[in-house]
């Protein structure tokens, strides 16, 4: 059984575009530990919220909102990244893995920013294609084995990736993901702390 070290995030007085470190360079993860990392807090700034490290993954960030699930972004033994999740004080199922930092970190703000949206904020709820009827235009789904995917792009470059992915009923998100696949991770983040989905979001934002 994995046990969760974690620590309720402090009320820091310093506003939070202070701790944002802004260039104009389109940034490349390459380390956990790097300081945009520290930029995904805003994510987690309610009462019952948590930013974390596990404690079996000590090379990990993880995310929760008012309970289940925990999201996990860590980087495993072989050095490939990889995200997962799972319930507090329990083993964490890892379900998208790549040796590319960036791809798994766009999952990982996707599946913690949804949450922080409707959970934290009540902002607008976003609608991102997720079935295989819905494919963006110019990629398709690349079987890697049984239950699991990767994507090819317009020009025909196969992502290094690895997703679990079933197509129950023909949802995947396989399919969704490859919406948010190019999108800078920074711009990424921001589209789901603004209430309209600015800078890259705003085109699935749905109108209540």
């Amino acid at each position: 059984m994995a046990l969760i070290c974690s620590d309720r995030i402090m009320r820091d007085k310093t506003p939070s575009h202070v701790l944002r470190i802004r260039d104009d360079a389109i940034l490349t993860l390459r380390s956990l530990d790097e300081p945009f990392f520290e930029e995904l807090r805003p994510l987690a700034e309610s009462s019952d919220a948590l930013f974390m490290r596990n404690v079996f993954h000590p090379r990990s960030i993880s995310i929760s909102h008012a309970g289940d699930p925990v999201y996990h972004v860590a980087q495993l033994e072989d050095g490939q990244f990889a995200y997962g999740e799972s319930t507090r004080n329990e083993r964490i199922f890892f379900s998208f893995f790549s040796p590319d930092l960036d791809l798994v970190t766009r999952w990982f703000i996707y599946q913690a920013g949804h949450t922080f949206r409707w959970t934290q904020r009540s902002y607008a709820s976003m609608y991102i294609p997720c079935y295989t009827y819905e494919k963006r235009p110019g990629y398709e789904l690349v079987e890697v084995e049984k239950y699991t995917y990767t994507l090819k792009t317009p020009a025909g470059q196969v992502l290094p990736m690895r997703m679990d992915d079933d197509l129950i009923n023909d949802y995947s998100d396989t399919v969704r993901f490859s919406y948010i696949c190019d999108i800078p991770v920074r711009d990424l983040l921001d589209s789901f702390l603004d209430p309209d989905g600015h800078p890259a979001l705003e085109g699935f934002v749905v109108e209540e």
